[in-house]
């Protein structure tokens, strides 16, 4: 996708549950690869798993965040098969975090 900075220090929000601390770089936040602001760069967020099991130990996932110079793009996204798909309604229903799962 693509990003407009306005600021030097980008801030990423993960969204859910578990300790996010040991993702945080051990020398501070990292520098955008632009040398003026605001600028158009580009992000890719990948993510591995171990098993695609659901479950709510640790999967083994790791995650790659990139960022570079480039023009606005609008998204690229890889298709989905049924398969992918499949998987998640299945994760959705077990891991249900919405106000209405958590009231019953």
């Amino acid at each position: 996708m693509s990003l407009r900075a306005t600021e030097d220090t980008p801030l990423i929000y993960i969204l859910g549950s578990g300790d996010f601390e040991e993702a945080e770089p051990d020398d501070g936040p990292l520098p955008l690869p632009t040398e003026q602001l605001p600028a158009w760069m580009r992000m890719r967020l990948y993510c591995h798993t171990a098993t695609p099991e659901c479950g709510v130990a640790d999967r083994g996932e790791r995650h790659l965040i990139q960022l570079w110079a480039a023009p606005e793009e609008p998204p690229v996204h890889p298709e989905l098969t049924e398969s992918d798909l499949a998987q998640r309604r299945g994760y959705k229903e077990d891991f249900d975090q919405s106000a209405t799962a958590w009231r019953e």
